[in-house]
């Protein structure tokens, strides 16, 4: 959850730990899940990723970053709050999928932008910290999760694992403005 909005080299172990949060916090009971439709909603996130990052570094090469990195982060954001609208196993696979096409572009986009805002030998500093910030990301996320599904069950009659995924979009919101 932490850092999921800042721009990550790889965005992979946020993703599986997101939807472990979301499935320790009542999603599998919720869907009434078997280990099966689990397994293909973490795995549908990273075949789009995987298939659609190469088509969206060509869309960076021709569309402005400024314009491009905020874009796919108001379009991530609203696949985040979608997640937390889905009534099945399926429509969330569906959104999962949907947001792997978002963040496809993010991480490269940020590498391209920062590479260009930086020296060379200015890279490896802001790198090695962009680096740095998924594990970090990593450790928090889980006591964070933990603390969203704990005090906003029910809230606005809501589970707990839906507060995740809204709150996940506002934080990609927030550093949107």
């Amino acid at each position: 959850m932490l850092g999921e909005s800042s721009c990550h080299p790889n965005n992979i172990p946020q993703q599986l730990t997101q939807a472990r949060n979301a499935k320790t916090g009542g999603l599998e009971d919720d869907f009434n899940l078997t280990s099966d439709q689990y397994s293909i909603i973490v795995l549908v996130f990273f075949i789009s990723y995987l298939v659609c990052e190469v088509p969206a570094n060509m869309i960076l090469t021709r569309v402005r970053p400024s314009v491009f990195l905020p874009g796919l982060g108001l379009i991530w954001g609203t696949f985040a709050a979608l997640m937390g609208a889905t009534n099945t196993w399926r429509q969330l696979a569906g959104i999962r999928f949907l947001l792997g096409v978002a963040e496809a572009g993010f991480a490269p986009g940020c590498a391209f932008f920062l590479s260009s805002w930086y020296r060379k030998y200015e890279l490896a500093t802001r790198f090695a910290l962009l680096y740095t910030s998924v594990p970090i990301a990593g450790a928090v996320s889980g006591l964070l999760a933990g603390v969203i599904t704990d005090h906003m069950e029910g809230v606005a009659g809501l589970a707990g694992w839906r507060w995740l995924f809204v709150s996940k979009a506002f934080t990609v919101f927030e550093h949107e403005n």
